[in-house]
């Protein structure tokens, strides 16, 4: 799954990457930040990464040596691109705790500060993580969802529903996805009235879900499986990450996600 032939191209990689740059040439082509980025996700400690590359220099010849502020610089954290698998697609939200200390640590040394922590608002086909935007605690699901969705205009023609949550009632949310002609199956609020006021496909919804049996007949209860992608998430990498910064954590976390994607196409 996670191999060291990028080794082969390493130099034709190089020859690419120093065309035409000004200043100081790169010593270490961009694959094997991505390489090593996979490897940061179970240490989570650039001193050790750069302890494994020297280990790993011992016994292939060849292998390049960064030092541990070279790659805290250059990790890659790009998601590759997902296609589509199948005509489903579900929305939701969780957080992630951003620092390592343990309680007892805050507890010992009485750190009585805020704990901190960042959303990560994906969309998935129910396997994978199609795409995710990784927000500050203070962003509503709403607007993430918007921003994420309006990505995958070229990608929707598969698709007929949409499931999320009651976080996500809103009209511009109902008639954005129907406007792709995707079938919104999103939960309204239980005081929802069946009034329009510019979005006949919320109150379409909203007579829907009286009926009790609409959950198991529309097929909204297939939300377990983005309930069940961060419980995966968060059992097999933690739910606190060791970046204590945002912009570390963002890419730590797109790291996990791309590597999930990653497992789970094989």
């Amino acid at each position: 799954m996670i191999d060291i032939g990028f080794l082969e191209d390493i130099e034709e990689e190089l020859e690419e990457l120093n065309e035409g740059k000004r200043g100081r040439p790169y010593k270490y082509g961009d694959a094997l930040f991505t390489f090593l980025g996979y490897l940061y996700i179970f240490v989570r400690n650039y001193r050790m990464l750069e302890g494994i590359c020297r280990a790993f220099s011992k016994i292939v010849k060849g292998f390049p040596t960064p030092d541990h502020s070279t790659i805290h610089r250059r990790l890659k954290a790009n998601l590759p691109k997902v296609d589509v698998d199948g005509n489903m697609l579900i929305v939701d939200s969780t957080g992630f705790r951003l620092g390592r200390a343990t309680e007892y640590v805050e507890y010992r040394h009485r750190l009585r500060r805020r704990k901190k922590w960042i959303k990560l608002h994906i969309i998935t086909d129910g396997k994978k993580v199609v795409r995710l935007i990784i927000t500050k605690n203070n962003i509503g699901d709403s607007p993430a969802f918007r921003q994420m969705f309006k990505t995958l205009k070229n990608e929707l023609k598969d698709v007929d529903v949409l499931i999320a949550d009651s976080a996500y009632d809103s009209r511009q949310n109902f008639n954005l996805v129907a406007e792709y002609g995707i079938k919104p199956l999103i939960k309204v609020r239980k005081n929802s009235k069946s009034i329009s006021k510019g979005s006949p496909p919320r109150r379409e919804a909203v007579i829907e879900q009286r009926d009790p049996s609409w959950s198991k007949n529309s097929g909204y209860s297939k939300r377990w499986l983005v309930e069940s992608i961060f419980s995966s998430l968060k059992r097999t990498f933690g739910e606190t990450l060791s970046s204590r910064k945002f912009n570390y954590a963002v890419r730590e976390l797109t790291i996990i996600i791309s590597f999930f994607n990653l497992f789970h196409s094989l």
